[in-house]
């Protein structure tokens, strides 16, 4: 046997349409950040929540998978890529692209430049 449905409901869903991240959509302010580097590394990471207003947002998220397909374009590797471009000029020495957080009502999309 399997786990018995109690018939009890998603807990995540009780956040639906809850921005994880206040204060960075709709009404707020764009902001610049500046950073003094402390050591000989060079990283760069970007983050940004993908909300999921329905189930058929998630559903739509899930069954065409756009973190795959950006991830396809930044990491491609080929002669006029961005990766290759940025390699060739001593930038970066890879970029990572991935979902690190994904439930019913948001996921995290983050791309790393090393």
């Amino acid at each position: 046997g399997g786990v018995s449905n109690r018939g009890g409901t998603n807990p995540n869903l009780a956040w639906r349409g809850i921005n994880p991240y206040p204060g960075i959509y709709k009404d707020s302010q764009m902001q610049m950040l500046r950073s003094v580097p402390v050591a000989e590394r060079r990283s760069l990471s970007a983050a940004w929540p993908i909300l999921f207003e329905s189930d058929e947002e998630h559903r739509d998220w899930v069954t065409s998978k756009p973190h795959v397909f950006v991830s396809y374009m930044l990491g491609h590797e080929g002669e006029r890529s961005l990766a290759s471009i940025l390699k060739r000029r001593g930038l970066v020495e890879g970029i990572l692209v991935g979902v690190s957080r994904e439930d019913d009502t948001f996921a995290m999309l983050r791309v790393n430049f090393q």
